[in-house]
């Protein structure tokens, strides 16, 4: 919440366009409910990039691999624990052009969620079953 706060407050363009979005969607007599989400894509184009610019976990919850895998040329063994480094994959410039800046946009591709784009919230928490 603080980070979305804190983005908010640096860009009161986004968050116009996000009270706009809104209004149109859910109007001002009622709050929104999840079957409004995917009306809402600026917004939940917001809470992705919230979670990228900003990740509540720099480092993922650990998984523990289940056979022998080899990643690169290392080999890692049944058993081991993986650690992804969250806050690098989601700095990385080739997924994630300027990636220091916060834009909401980058998640949007002609008004909709671009499927195309890495969703943050795949590995913010940690991949794999659950």
């Amino acid at each position: 919440m603080q980070t979305f706060l804190l983005a908010m407050i640096r860009n009161p363009g986004m968050l116009k366009k996000a009270q706009d979005e809104l209004d149109r969607v859910v109007g001002r007599d009622r709050l929104p409910e999840f079957s409004d989400r995917e009306n809402l894509p600026y917004i939940n184009a917001i809470v992705k990039e919230v979670i990228r610019w900003n990740p509540p976990l720099p480092i993922a919850i650990p998984n523990r691999v289940t056979q022998d895998d080899v990643y690169r040329g290392y080999i890692i063994p049944e058993g081991a624990n993986v650690v992804q480094n969250v806050w690098a994959i989601f700095r990385d410039s080739t997924v994630y052009p300027n990636p220091e800046v916060f834009n909401p946009e980058r998640f949007l591709k002609d008004g909709k969620i671009d499927p195309t784009v890495f969703d943050p919230e795949n590995r913010a928490f940690g991949a794999g079953r659950r």
